[in-house]
């Protein structure tokens, strides 16, 4: 096992990689939508210092032990500084994220509701919610969502739209049309993602090219009819 050097020259640390060595085996849509979420997140968040947003980060829970590690595909944790970071240590940041979001795929998904779910809960994690986009994986519906409660997770009862709703996020989650969507129930409104962002200012700016044309082709053709008086 590789090792580093603590400030102490008699005591010698684990090493705690930024990598497990696996490649991220994620389709293509899978890692759109994990980066979708934690770009909405980074921004939904980005004037709040103490929310820390990442994904497939890998957290080490058990200190002294580089083995023991998962990475959620998006994690929310409150109350520890908004840095980057390589790695997340549990006992570094004193706390486990509070909200874990898991985009489920046909290989994982047992494995997500199942044994990971122990272990979040086991962790301390406040929220876990799994998302399968492609609709066939679980007996009802397509988004889960569970709060901690004792001795396991309890689950997250829909609202008459099938959404649900995150205390620890203070937003609605829905699934619609294959997306993952989170909703502020302050104003009612979606909030967008990096590409929709962007789209929109584009087709903003665009409205606004077309204004300034008309109103040139308008002075010109005051101008003109000035010229002509």
């Amino acid at each position: 096992m590789s090792t580093q050097l603590s400030h102490s020259k008699d005591v010698v640390e684990p090493y705690y990689s930024a990598s497990d060595g696996q490649p991220m085996a994620e389709s293509d849509k899978t890692r759109r939508l994990m980066v979708d979420c934690i770009q909405t997140f980074e921004r939904y968040f980005a004037d709040q210092p103490d929310v820390y947003v990442s994904g497939n980060i890998l957290i080490y829970y058990r200190e002294g032990d580089p083995t023991r590690s998962i990475a959620p595909n998006v994690l929310v944790a409150r109350g520890i500084e908004k840095r980057a970071r390589s790695i997340y240590q549990t006992w570094v940041e004193g706390k486990m994220p509070d909200v874990v979001i898991q985009i489920v795929s046909e290989t994982t998904w047992r494995r997500d509701l199942g044994v990971k779910g122990t272990l979040y809960h086991a962790l301390g994690v406040q929220e876990y919610f799994r998302f399968d986009s492609t609709g066939r994986l679980f007996d009802q519906g397509t988004l889960r969502g569970m709060v901690r409660h004792e001795p396991g997770f309890r689950e997250i009862p829909t609202d008459e739209q099938g959404r649900l709703w995150s205390e620890v996020l203070q937003l609605t989650l829905a699934a619609e049309e294959g997306q993952l969507r989170f909703y502020d129930p302050t104003t009612g409104t979606r909030l967008q993602t990096l590409e929709e962002r962007a789209a929109a200012a584009e087709a903003r700016a665009s409205r606004a090219e077309e204004q300034l044309r008309r109103l040139e082709a308008e002075l010109q053709r005051l101008r003109e009819h000035s010229d002509r008086a």
